[in-house]
């Protein structure tokens, strides 16, 4: 009689871990945008490759997409004692989200505004040697509208570096 028990309650047990595990399954599938990437941002499940959001419409991005943006460079970033370039960046989407699209659309990430087809966000961009380019957020041209830069060069620069 008491190893009647023993087995049953190993089998309950068993099921029950089954179960968690399939459903455990079931919800990190259910998280994909596409079959081909991950929505983990920046995380790699199972065989995927390693992706990263877009910062306006948070598509995964994989490797060779990039965001489309412009820089203007600053005559003079003297903030810093260390030799850091500092630009002003025009964010404009990746490849999902720009040009503007119903499918994929553009949010700010300070205000959550609805960016329009003309609309693009607004950063500090960042570049030092021996450490990752940033790019600081300040806004978009709905919360942000003065862009005006004084003493500077537009550039356009067709991706961020990962």
């Amino acid at each position: 009689m008491p190893h009647i028990v023993l087995i049953a309650l190993a089998v309950l047990i068993g099921l029950l871990l089954a179960s968690m595990v399939r459903k455990k399954k079931e919800s990190t599938d259910g998280n994909r945008r596409d079959s081909d990437f991950s929505t983990s941002g920046g995380k790699s499940t199972g065989n995927h490759q390693k992706t990263k959001p877009c910062p306006l419409c948070a598509a995964p991005l994989s490797t060779g997409e990039r965001v489309k943006s412009k820089l203007i460079t600053l005559e003079h970033s003297g903030k810093y004692a260390a030799p850091v370039k500092e630009s002003i960046s025009h964010v404009l989407g990746c490849p999902y989200c720009y040009p503007s699209n119903t499918d994929y659309p553009r949010l700010c990430p300070v205000c959550k505004a609805v960016l329009g087809s003309t609309d693009y966000v607004i950063g500090r961009y960042f570049e030092k040697e021996g450490r990752k380019d940033h790019l600081h957020v300040l806004g978009c041209t709905i919360c942000r509208p003065s862009g005006k830069v004084p003493n500077s060069t537009v550039q356009p620069l067709n991706h961020t570096k990962p």
